[in-house]
């Protein structure tokens, strides 16, 4: 189990508890994140390019932010199952 997903269900067991996050911790939080959204920026922008548009709709983000899902979420099921 990841340390994200401990500190979540520790969090799900006591509700009141503060969540404490140590500066390191959230700038690697912060570039994952920011990593994230400039690929799916980029993954957007190739869909827009794919229907022959210059302009990225929301629809074209949708689509990129859905199919990085589901890669993200084949790749931890695939590296769950190795353990």
């Amino acid at each position: 189990m990841s340390a994200i997903s401990e500190a979540l269900e520790a969090k799900k067991k006591n509700e009141n508890a503060a969540m404490k996050v140590g500066s390191v911790a959230m700038e690697a939080l912060h570039d994952g994140i920011e990593t994230l959204i400039v690929e799916c920026m980029g993954d957007a922008t190739e869909i827009a390019f794919h229907a022959h548009r210059k302009t990225v709709l929301g629809k074209d983000l949708l689509l990129a932010f859905r199919t990085r899902q589901k890669a993200i979420t084949s790749a931890t099921s695939a590296n769950a199952k190795k353990k």
